[in-house]
């Protein structure tokens, strides 16, 4: 579902039943209508990976969210040792990759720095 960030409002959906259809195309079909406007898209971590993100940045659209361990974060990220509210990061051209540690566990992050 992609939603206006102001009123909420739906602008395009479709639903992903995983049946022969790849994540990544129903992604883009969704986005279709607003690719190569340099929209910002915010997207829960299920959806954004590394690769998606790099997809994105090609047809002009920004992206920003928190990444799952397995969806293209570094190997240096992966298994860094953080204390307590610390942090690190790797970045690859536009893309920005971060490693944070809250009380509880490490979270990554992983966005668009740039156009």
């Amino acid at each position: 579902m992609l939603c206006e960030a102001r009123s909420g409002y739906i602008c395009n959906f479709d639903i992903y039943c995983a049946r022969g259809i790849k994540l990544k195309e129903i992604i883009l079909s969704v986005l279709s209508p607003y690719l190569y406007l340099w929209y910002d898209i915010y997207m829960d971590n299920y959806y954004n990976s590394v690769a998606i993100t790099e997809e994105l940045l090609q047809k002009q659209t920004n992206v920003c969210r928190t990444l799952r361990k397995n969806r293209g974060v570094p190997h240096c990220l992966k298994n860094i040792n953080l204390k307590e509210s610390g942090t690190d990061f790797r970045r690859k051209g536009n893309i920005l990759v971060q490693a944070f540690r809250t009380k509880k566990k490490r979270h990554y992050t992983g966005c668009l720095v740039g156009r």
